[in-house]
């Protein structure tokens, strides 16, 4: 049964309020990407864990833009890229600038970032220039893009054209990597682990998968499978520390398999108090915000509050980040006020 929620919130298929627990999940996620970018002494703890979360905003991405009968909602998909182009555009600026800033206070002269190819290539194929957390947004972009450009051949409603996919384009990436960057790139996983290929595609479709399932698992079966993955996870990253590349590759697919788990068993919970909606209202609104802001607000408050503890410096980034978005969306609300003309 779906939730009611408090007379505050109108529910509509567009914003996925009638999913309180899953809004609530992205705030987690929110929460988990600030704790893999903060340095506090405990994040060795808490990493392994940390890892499904952006795989989590894929699979929700992707649940979320499949239709009732189990296709990609292309159209959605359209106005969505016009979307997250200009966030992805504004999101680099900002960091372009900082980087500006930050070159320029360590002494290195502004040419050397802007004339190095690898910069360009790494913005382009991978999102993580300027700014290494950008990536999520650039795959995701790059995803969509490239449902759409499949989408004129055909419908794609079979694993294995997503399979198809997603092999030619490794492939292709791989050797591109290669032949502009050098034998080098074989020493970094980013390639694997940071593009639309892997996990942006691959949880894309797991989460349109998961909307056409009509039974989910029982929620023992669930809270088992959580519990047997975040010890593989843990005792993967263990024993990565000392087989580095392929051991990395198996906490990938871990990652994913903990994240598909975990939304299922959120996506099952029926049940919200009106503390759950307050929760889960903040996970709607500020969630992409947080992932954005959270760097620069990592600066402020590691610059500005030296008197803090630094086991707090995390959790605080992450306050910092919500009360930045709810100042930023009241500016775009106010925006819209004074500029859209008023209807008679």
């Amino acid at each position: 049964m779906t939730p009611v929620a408090p007379d505050s919130f109108q529910i509509t298929s567009e914003n996925r309020r009638e999913y309180p627990w899953i809004n609530v999940l992205k705030l987690l996620c929110a929460l988990m990407v600030v704790h893999i970018h903060v340095p506090v002494s405990y994040q060795p703890y808490v990493l392994p864990l940390c890892t499904i979360a952006v795989p989590v905003f894929f699979i929700i991405s992707g649940y979320f833009l499949t239709d009732s009968r189990g296709a990609f909602d292309l159209g959605h998909i359209r106005r969505s890229v016009g979307k997250i182009a200009k966030i992805t555009a504004f999101a680099f600026m900002l960091y372009l600038a900082l980087t500006v800033l930050s070159d320029y206070r360590h002494g290195v002269k502004l040419t050397e970032s802007f004339l190095d190819l690898r910069n360009w290539i790494e913005m382009a194929l991978f999102g993580s220039w300027p700014h290494e957390p950008l990536w999520y947004l650039t795959a995701l972009l790059e995803a969509y893009a490239v449902i759409l450009i499949i989408s004129r051949f055909g419908p794609m409603e079979k694993l294995r054209d997503f399979v198809s996919v997603i092999s030619i384009a490794f492939v292709l990436q791989i050797l591109v990597c290669y032949l502009i960057i050098g034998p080098e790139i074989t020493d970094s996983n980013r390639w694997l682990a940071h593009t639309f290929l892997w996990p942006a595609l691959p949880c894309l479709a797991i989460g349109s998968l998961i909307r056409r399932v009509k039974r989910l698992p029982d929620m023992k079966a669930i809270v088992v499978a959580v519990i047997l993955l975040t010890a593989l996870i843990y005792l993967l990253d263990y024993y990565r520390e000392f087989n580095g590349g392929l051991m990395h590759i198996q906490c990938q697919v871990v990652a994913v398999a903990l994240a598909v788990t975990i939304f299922v068993a959120f996506l099952k919970l029926d049940h919200a108090s009106n503390s759950v909606w307050t929760i889960a209202a903040l996970g709607r609104k500020h969630t992409r915000n947080i992932y954005i802001a959270h760097s620069a607000c990592m600066l402020i408050v590691i610059n500005l509050m030296p008197f803090l503890p630094e086991y707090l410096t995390a959790v605080t980034t992450f306050a910092v980040s919500l009360v930045v978005s709810a100042g930023w969306n009241s500016m775009q609300h106010m925006k819209k006020r004074l500029f859209t003309p008023a209807v008679r």
